[in-house]
């Protein structure tokens, strides 16, 4: 079975002739050379691989639609400092409830979006070179954590949960916008390399800065 899809100009949708697909990872990458003013979506379905517990979109420029995943499936969103990602979504099914998102090796742009109607948890890092993403729409997860050994910005990180919890970890510098209002803790004391956020019009917001340097713009009300 192979472990890596390349889409170089073309808008592909990634199947498998059976359910027992067993690659460790699917890799749907957007090669960027044969199209220089146009980009293209891609879409697999993850329940066609079930051995696979990894789903990466790699320096893709399209948007990247990944469905059917289930909790022990992983989401990547891979850059490479030079191309501007696309949009990528990992929809997983009802019965997931957690869900893991890796941000590496220099992602320039693109939302990254959650969608599972059992997802109560998600676990981010950040790895490689320091990456930049969109908003990421993390569901209904109410317990999140963030694991930055790089720098990683980020427009938003929103939850439609109530009473939330973000945690921040590592040594790269976090900078996540305005604080979404379904986080209402946010710990970033396992964190090193300094948060950036805005309390926005929230009131109700316990918010626990790093070891390093933080810039929190306090409520607008």
């Amino acid at each position: 079975v192979a472990s890596s899809v390349t889409v170089a100009g073309s808008k592909v949708t990634v199947t498998y002739k059976t359910t027992t697909g067993n690659a460790d990872a699917l890799s749907v990458a957007n090669g960027t050379a044969a199209v220089t003013a146009a980009t293209f979506d891609t879409s697999a379905d993850a329940s066609k691989f079930t051995g696979s517990t990894k789903m990466a979109s790699v320096n893709s420029t399209g948007d990247v639609v990944f469905s059917n995943m289930v909790s022990t499936q992983s989401g990547t969103v891979a850059g490479n400092t030079a191309i501007t990602n696309g949009n990528t979504t990992f929809g997983h099914k009802a019965t997931a409830t957690s869900a893991a998102i890796a941000i590496e090796d220099g992602t320039t742009a693109g939302n990254i979006t959650l969608t599972g109607a059992g997802i109560t948890s998600a676990a981010i890092t950040s790895t490689g070179e320091k990456n930049t993403v969109g908003a990421i729409d993390l569901a209904a997860a109410k317990t999140v954590t963030l694991d930055a050994s790089t720098n990683l910005t980020a427009t938003s990180i929103a939850t439609t949960a109530t009473l939330g919890t973000l945690t921040i970890s590592g040594a790269g510098a976090v900078s996540i916008g305005t604080l979404d209002a379904g986080l209402d803790t946010v710990n970033a004391s396992g964190n090193s390399g300094g948060l950036t956020a805005l309390i926005g019009t929230e009131t109700d917001t316990i918010l626990t800065g790093s070891s390093g340097s933080d810039t929190i713009t306090a409520s607008t009300t």
